[in-house]
């Protein structure tokens, strides 16, 4: 996979390139240098991800990594599938005092995409569950979060806008 290939989209419409499939127990990463996915930590005790997982390409973080994805749907979507996805929050966190907020969407052409338009209409259990799994891999990882809570589509298309200026001025330093 290459990721240079692949747009980031725009702030109404992001693709979303999924590094872990719903129901996995391995943290897979997208490696710049090796321009492969690797396997980062194997999850214990059963615990698997209740959602898929991935990245924003043409993008880069306040943790200088790819602006990550929780994307919600019924469906385990397979590692390195560009999702073509609508943004309705993030969920701000702090991972080891660094802002690590993760952007939340639903595929486009799912029908969850009619019903889940902004994070306020996703079910409250389901929003409390990613918080307790972000909590139980952190702690797996020795390593400590402080979860500020879900915002709404608004604040979502600020982080996404910020991080790919962000990557448009490092073009050439961190990623090429």
């Amino acid at each position: 996979m290459n990721l240079k290939r692949i747009p980031f989209g725009n702030l109404g419409k992001i693709n979303v390139v999924v590094e872990i499939p719903k129901g996995s127990s391995i943290k897979i990463e997208y490696d710049e240098k090796m321009r492969a996915p690797v396997a980062k930590f194997f999850f214990r005790d059963g615990l698997r991800l209740p959602y898929n997982y991935g990245l924003i390409p043409e993008t880069s973080a306040e943790d200088r990594d790819h602006l990550d994805v929780i994307l919600l749907c019924e469906e385990s979507i397979p590692h390195g599938v560009v999702v073509p996805s609508i943004p309705i929050g993030v969920l701000k966190l702090l991972d080891r005092g660094v802002p690590d907020h993760k952007i939340v969407a639903v595929p486009e052409k799912h029908w969850i995409s009619t019903v889940w338009t902004d994070i306020e209409r996703v079910d409250p259990n389901l929003r409390n569950e990613i918080v307790i799994i972000l909590y139980k891999f952190a702690e797996q990882k020795k390593k400590t979060i402080e979860i500020q809570g879900f915002f709404g589509k608004r604040e979502a298309e600020r982080e996404i806008e910020g991080a790919h200026q962000r990557f448009e001025r490092e073009k050439g330093v961190k990623f090429f």
